[in-house]
C-alpha cells in the first residue's frame, strides 16, 4: 500500500504517477518471478531428459509432455554443442564462473534464440547448446560468432566442441558426450579452435593404439589399481564429466554428500597427479576414460 498526504487537488496528479510507477514495478517483479520459474523448470526437464535413466514408458511420456508444455520439441533433429570459458587455473571462484556462464548464455541466445527451437542449459563450468537443425556448418558459424562476442565482452577465449546430429533422447545423449569430448580437445589446442567430433577420427585414433599401450597408459596413470578399483574410478569420472564438473549434480547422481565427493576427487588427484576439476589436468583423465570405455582395457594387476 502506498499513501500520500496533502490537499487532494494538489497531490492527485502526483499520486497517479506514483500509482502507475508502483504498478510497473509490481508487473516487472511478477515477470521476473515467472521467468525464474520457467528457467528452473526448463533446467529440471533438460537435465532429466538428457542424463537420468528413465526406463518406465509412462514416465518417459510424462517427461516429453513436460517438454512440450515448456515449448521444447523433443522430436526435432539437434546438434549438441558444449562451450566452456577458458580461464587461467585458480583465478576465479564459483561466483565468477556463474557470472561468466550468464554472459555466455546471453551471448549464445542472441544468435540461437529459443523461438527458433534452440535450447541452452548451464551445467557446472560449461554451457550446453542443443542446436535446432542438422546443419553442422551453420552450428559452427553460430559458435564462431558467439566465441568472438564472448572474447570481446570478457577478454577470455571460448573452448567449443560440436557433436553429431541426433534425433530423440538417446541420440542426443550420445551427441552431448561427443561434444564434451571435442570441447576437451579444444581446451587443449593452441588458439582454442572449434573442434568437431567425428566417429571416424576417434575410431581411427583408438584403433592405432595397441591394446598393450592402452593398458600401460591406465597402469601408469592409476598405479596399483586392480580392475575393480579402476572400474570404480571410471564410474566416478563418467558421472563427474556427464554433470559438466558440477559437484552438486555429480554428488546427487552418485547418492553421496558433496564433501564425500570432494574427498574422493582429492584422493584421485593424489593417486594420478591429475585433478578433474582443473581443465588442463582433466584432459588426461578424460583420455583414460575414453580409452577405458571405447576399448574396455584392463590393467591385469
Amino acid at each position: 500500500m502506498v499513501g500520500i498526504s496533502g490537499e487532494p487537488d494538489e497531490v492527485r496528479d502526483f499520486g497517479a504517477i506514483i500509482k502507475r510507477m508502483t504498478e510497473i514495478l509490481i508487473s516487472e517483479a511478477v515477470l521476473k518471478d515467472q521467468s525464474l520459474l520457467y528457467d528452473n523448470a526448463k533446467h529440471t526437464f533438460l537435465y532429466s531428459w538428457l542424463f537420468e535413466n528413465i526406463s518406465d514408458p509412462e514416465a518417459r511420456k510424462q517427461l516429453e509432455l513436460s517438454g512440450q508444455l515448456l515449448g521444447i520439441d523433443t522430436g526435432l533433429a539437434r546438434i549438441a554443442v558444449v562451450m566452456r570459458p577458458v580461464v587461467p587455473a585458480g583465478t576465479q571462484d564459483a561466483l565468477e564462473t556463474q557470472q561468466l556462464l550468464t554472459v555466455l548464455n546471453r551471448t549464445v541466445t542472441l544468435s540461437a534464440p529459443a523461438s527458433h527451437g534452440h535450447v541452452t542449459l548451464t551445467m557446472g563450468t560449461e554451457l550446453l547448446l542443443l542446436f535446432s537443425g542438422s546443419d553442422i556448418r551453420r552450428a559452427a558459424e553460430l559458435c564462431r560468432a558467439a566465441a568472438a562476442s564472448f572474447l570481446f565482452r570478457t577478454h577470455l577465449p571460448l573452448a567449443v566442441g560440436i557433436g553429431t546430429c541426433g534425433t530423440g533422447r538417446e541420440e542426443l545423449r550420445k551427441s552431448y558426450r561427443e561434444a564434451e569430448r571435442a570441447c576437451f580437445l579444444s581446451m587443449n589446442t593452441k588458439g582454442n579452435e572449434i573442434k568437431y567430433f567425428t566417429e571416424s577420427d576417434v575410431s581411427l585414433l583408438l584403433q592405432q593404439l595397441p591394446l598393450e599401450s592402452c593398458r600401460e597408459y591406465l597402469t601408469h596413470l592409476f598405479p596399483g589399481c586392480g580392475d575393480e578399483e579402476l572400474h570404480q574410478w571410471m564410474l566416478l569420472l563418467r558421472v563427474f564429466f556427464d554433470c559438466g564438473g558440477s559437484i552438486t549434480q555429480a554428488s546427487e547422481q552418485l547418492f553421496i554428500h558433496k564433501n564425500t565427493l570432494q574427498y574422493r576427487l582429492n584422493k584421485l588427484r593424489q593417486l594420478t597427479g591429475c585433478d578433474p576439476r582443473n581443465s588442463k589436468e582433466a584432459f588426461s583423465l578424460y583420455a583414460a576414460l575414453t580409452i577405458y570405455e571405447s576399448i574396455g582395457c584392463h590393467t591385469n594387476n
